[in-house]
């Protein structure tokens, strides 16, 4: 009779079984963890200290001008700093409501790269405009394909195999991958470029006299076909893009692959993808609120502690900078306190690409059917690998081991 070994099966986990969509809980503790943080606020500092430089560069000479992508590409929006405990109204619905109203803040890295890419189908843009669109779009790319790919991999690993990957060995991940991350999001530019150059072909002969417009007229139905094509692929690529990322971070993928996994998962379960999509924002929203919330109390409270000990007075005087000698504490405490705001930042940034890569996992689960558990073999990497020891090591030396010859007939080491 054969015996069988039981298992037990927590109840959460049978809920997370039930109801996989439950794993976009566990986004939270992966995008507090240490690395994530620092990852994200390095990149929303690149891309906001970018944004600046551009506008300095010679060739930006209309940044006055409406149509230009005139601030910062990470500049978050005002209200995210707004986020404080006094300012939530009374009632618990309407506190409610105020805390899941930040989801714009929560996709702000999408929109470093959308912001450019619409800027670029404005019409009579000058060359000066396109330069600088251009060079933000490339600018947002090369930052995130670094700084989000690692922190796709951090949580892919500790998604998939509950390991920790070090932020040396994920930014040389992704600085491998690199090519594959800016090449990804140029495959479904290059089907629009195609189309687009067949609606050009299509208004050259429109040119012809008499009979252009007439053809025009006719055949307008094919450009009509033609922009909802481009639609759906502008449209893919815009929901499409993070995914593409996080499936270079999670399957080492290249380019082609990461391109045909987003496109393949948005359009196989597209009300999935939106309910998920839906939920992270949600969920991220109520996220921000509360650490917005935990940041603001820790700057009245230090002052507070400070205050018990050096006086009301003492401290006053000194933020206020009343002699010389506070010069250099007012300086510090101003340079900490910005750095306390920052982590808000990067916590938004870290969130957005760890929701991201889990619910990449997700939808390559309910399209492939692949466990939640797999991750390649490289991303995990070697920063937790045990040595093979015992009887698994013996076995493993005697399949490396080659087999001694005679002439004639193969003989094994037991021959001898």
């Amino acid at each position: 009779m054969q015996l069988e070994e039981q298992f037990h099966v927590t109840d959460r986990t049978k809920l997370r079984q039930w109801l996989p969509w439950l794993h976009l809980f566990r986004s939270f503790r992966i995008a507090i963890g240490l690395r994530a943080l620092v990852l994200g606020m390095a990149a929303a500092l690149l891309i906001d200290m970018g944004g600046q430089l551009i506008h300095e560069l010679p060739f930006a000479v209309d940044t006055t001008s409406p149509e230009v992508w005139s601030q910062p590409l990470a500049s978050l929006p005002p209200e995210l700093y707004a986020v404080h405990p006094a300012a939530l109204p009374a009632k618990p619905v309407e506190t409610l409501n105020a805390a899941a109203s930040h989801g714009e803040a929560i996709i702000n890295p999408v929109w470093t790269v959308i912001g450019p890419g619409q800027s670029l189908f404005q019409r009579d843009n000058s060359w000066s405009q396109l330069a600088v669109t251009w060079t933000h779009l490339l600018w947002s790319l090369i930052i995130w394909g670094l700084f989000g790919v690692a922190i796709s991999r951090i949580t892919a690993v500790r998604f998939a195999a509950d390991k920790s990957v070090r932020m040396r060995e994920s930014l040389r991940f992704s600085m491998e991958k690199l090519p594959a991350s800016l090449g990804a999001p140029l495959m479904p530019l290059l089907g629009v470029s195609c189309l687009w150059l067949v609606c050009i072909v299509g208004g050259v002969i429109g040119r012809i006299p008499s009979v252009g417009p007439i053809l025009i007229g006719v055949f307008w139905w094919i450009p009509l076909l033609l922009a909802g094509v481009m639609t759906l692929i502008l449209l893919g690529l815009a929901t499409g893009w993070p995914l593409m990322l996080s499936s270079i971070g999670t399957e080492d993928a290249d380019s082609f692959e990461a391109f045909s996994r987003a496109y393949s998962y948005l359009f196989s379960r597209p009300w999935y993808a939106l309910w998920l999509m839906i939920l992270a924002l949600l969920y991220g929203s109520v996220l921000l609120t509360f650490v917005a919330t935990i940041i603001h109390l820790l700057m009245p409270l230090a002052e507070w502690s400070v205050a018990s000990g050096m006086g009301n007075e003492g401290l006053n005087g000194l933020l206020r900078g009343t002699t010389e000698d506070d010069a250099f504490a007012i300086v510090a405490v101003s340079f900490w306190q910005k750095v306390a705001g920052l982590g808000l930042v990067g916590f938004v940034t870290s969130y957005f690409w760890t929701a991201t890569t889990v619910i990449y996992f997700l939808l390559r689960k309910s399209v492939d059917a692949t466990p939640l558990d797999a991750v390649a073999e490289r991303v995990i990497g070697t920063a937790d690998s045990l040595p093979v020891v015992g009887v698994a090591a013996a076995e493993q030396r005697e399949r490396d081991e080659p087999e001694e010859t005679v002439p004639g007939r193969p003989v094994s080491n037991a021959d001898n």
